[in-house]
């Protein structure tokens, strides 16, 4: 009787969001919200075509000659173009020593060391650090090998990103820091685990599902068996993982070409393949080049979860490598909160697991991505159909 109760109430609360979200959304159509922001983009880009007409349109304008080293006519550069891009190595070498920038803006800098990261604020009157912390750090090899103490627990180049360091200055310091809650890059499914998982619901997913477009998941499950092998270098591969990839429909835009038609207008890879171990995305490239068409445009990447940070893709298929029982999954690199937030939040539309069968039990970001999956797309889990006589050895 409880239970028949709940589930009344239950039914009787979602028709009265389901009603408060309907004259919600009226309200915003009656309101012409939507035809002034319109108006509002196309006087904007008018606007910016216009005072790009008058910097180049000129006989008389003073732009960089390119055949120079760059840093010899730093003046000509930023007069010619405001706003440069730049690679924390490599700013210091293109513009003149002397040189202060009004803005320096450093994006995914959690990934960012200290020591190139304080060379390009060297250079800055203000700075804007963008990044996420519950994202992957940089690879501190090399420096991780000091001995020396930093003079500053804030400065340690052994273990801190350049995003760690400024977040970790005294709070009198003036630093302002704000967290970007509208996210527009996901499907809403795909981003509502990492908003659950590590945001603590503080996302707001701005994008809506497109009708008619594939289910945002699916689980692919190889055929019972322990399939996953240690390289000698460190690290560890599944064939039958890259077997059942290779199989999959969703390649079938490398098989046939990535045309004009299926490229993303962001500029973002069409499909991703991403995995933890360097050795099984090794593998996996040489595969899909081998088998990817003639001529085929290079708009898909199959990488390390490190290498993916910072980039999208509109499918990403995640090759979990390791199986069932294996307990090194439970380790800090493997069982990473950091590593499975960026995997997951690679995927613009469609992510597609392929994992053991029984999914990888130690790991608890693995576990608790399968897990969401099964409970909010049931129909959406398969068994592989890839078999080998040694799968009963």
């Amino acid at each position: 009787v409880q239970s028949a109760i709940q589930m009344l109430f239950y039914r009787a609360r979602e028709a009265e969001l389901v009603q408060d979200v309907d004259i919600a959304t009226q309200r915003v159509e009656d309101s012409g919200v939507d035809d002034a922001s319109a108006a509002y983009r196309r006087r904007s880009r008018s606007v910016f075509d216009a005072i790009l007409a008058r910097r180049f349109g000129r006989p008389d304008a003073v732009v960089p000659d390119l055949g120079r080293p760059v840093n010899t006519q730093t003046r000509a550069l930023l007069s010619a173009y405001p706003i440069v891009a730049s690679s924390c190595y490599s700013i210091g070498n293109n513009l003149d020593g002397d040189t202060l920038l009004d803005w320096v803006i450093v994006d995914e800098a959690s990934q960012v060391l200290l020591p190139p990261g304080l060379a390009a604020l060297s250079g800055a009157r203000n700075a804007v650090i963008v990044g996420d912390t519950k994202q992957l750090s940089p690879i501190f090899a090399g420096w991780c090998e000091s001995e020396s103490d930093p003079p500053d627990a804030r400065v340690d180049v052994r273990s801190l990103s350049l995003l760690e360091s400024v977040k970790a200055m005294e709070p009198d310091s003036g630093v302002v820091s704000t967290l970007l809650k509208e996210h527009y890059r996901c499907h809403p499914a795909i981003i509502e685990f990492c908003n659950r998982m590590y945001y603590d619901g503080q996302l707001i997913p701005m994008r809506s599902a497109d009708e008619g477009a594939p289910s945002p998941f699916k689980i692919v499950h190889a055929a019972p068996g322990n399939h996953a092998r240690r390289l000698e270098e460190g690290g560890s591969y599944s064939q039958r993982e890259i077997d059942i990839i290779a199989s999959l429909e969703d390649m079938e835009v490398i098989h046939r070409g990535i045309g004009a038609q299926d490229k993303d207008a962001s500029g973002d890879f069409v499909l991703g393949i991403v995995t933890p171990f360097r050795g099984q995305a090794t593998e996996l490239q040489k595969r899909v080049k081998a088998e990817q068409s003639e001529g085929n445009q290079a708009r898909w990447l199959a990488e390390t979860a490190h290498k993916f940070q910072g980039r999208g893709a509109g499918t990403v298929i995640l090759s979990t490598v390791l199986d069932a029982n294996d307990r090194s999954a439970a380790n800090d690199f493997y069982d990473s909160d950091a590593m499975t937030n960026v995997i997951v939040s690679r995927a613009k539309d469609r992510l597609i697991v392929v994992t053991t069968y029984g999914g990888v039990r130690y790991s608890r970001n693995i576990r608790s991505l399968l897990d969401y999956i099964q409970m909010y797309y049931p129909s959406n889990v398969v068994e592989s159909d890839i078999v080998s006589i040694f799968d009963v050895l």
